[in-house]
């Protein structure tokens, strides 16, 4: 098992030479329960917390994948970026022009090096087959079969709560990340007219 504290403060490290400086947090934790690679949270009083999946620290995953989501979850703990917003992209492109780093709003586990899914009992992959992550806020949610709201998020034809209208869809099977041309042609079958999903 990775120790992450070292590797936490290689990460700040990395950030103070770039001239980007994110707030302190107060506690950092492994987090072996959420689908998810990590998630930085700002609680009352500025104080930041954060929180990273415990498969990243699995002494056969790379360094990299690891670093990649610290220092996305860093970023949201600069002053004004705890959303995938303009501040936010800006220092990502930062550290990715100047490292060897690719900080992106949302990573497949095929992107993080994974051949297999590493939350598959979490989200049980026997029922759930499709999961729409939104690109502005981060939230998913879980489908079984290639439906409607899936179709419209693929073609970001649909509206988060948050306002964001585009989308990530992952195959939980592969994982693979679906663009439009992967569904084509169930496409035109399914959206004859302009169809419109809010979540």
């Amino acid at each position: 098992m990775k120790n992450l504290k070292e590797h936490v403060n290689y990460c700040i490290n990395l950030l103070h030479d770039l001239g980007i400086y994110p707030n302190e947090i107060s506690e950092w934790k492994i987090n072996s329960r959420a689908c998810r690679w990590g998630q930085c949270r700002k609680r009352k009083g500025g104080i930041y917390t954060i929180n990273i999946a415990e498969c990243l620290l699995r002494d056969d995953t790379s360094d990299k994948a690891l670093h990649d989501t610290i220092i996305h979850e860093l970023l949201h703990a600069v002053d004004g970026c705890m959303e995938h917003k303009n501040k936010w992209k800006a220092f990502a492109n930062i550290v990715n022009e100047n490292t060897e780093y690719n900080i992106s709003r949302v990573t497949s586990y095929a992107e993080k090096g994974f051949k297999l899914d590493p939350f598959n009992n979490l989200r049980n992959k026997e029922t759930y087959k499709y999961m729409i992550t939104c690109n502005e806020c981060g939230n998913s949610w879980k489908y079984k079969r290639m439906s409607n709201i899936v179709n419209a998020c693929i073609h970001n034809n649909a509206k988060c709560s948050c306002g964001g209208k585009e989308f990530t869809v992952t195959n939980l099977i592969d994982g693979n990340i679906l663009t439009v041309n992967d569904i084509a042609v169930y496409h035109t079958a399914i959206f004859f007219y302009p169809l419109y999903f809010h979540f």
